[in-house]
């Protein structure tokens, strides 16, 4: 599996300069450890992370990818909301 992030697009602080934050991101997949991106600077940072992570249960695969499945329609609603 591999887990690719890009970077940010237009983004946008309530209550600070957006000049002045240092963006950044977190995941924790499954059973593997912890991702911590190292921090960036403006609104449109540019993270260019590539994660790969491997196992071999086809049960553990169908269970993600259900999972994987369900994140992303509910990524899906968030954006159209």
């Amino acid at each position: 599996m591999t887990i690719q992030v890009i970077g940010c697009q237009n983004l946008t602080a309530k209550h600070s300069d957006i000049t002045k934050i240092a963006p950044f991101f977190y995941y924790q997949f499954y059973t593997f450890d912890e991702k911590y991106s190292k921090t960036s600077v403006g609104s449109e940072p540019a993270f260019d992370d590539t994660e790969r992570e491997y196992w071999a249960a086809s049960a553990t695969l169908v269970g993600l990818s259900l999972h994987w499945r369900a994140l992303r329609h509910k990524l899906g609603r968030q954006r159209v909301s």
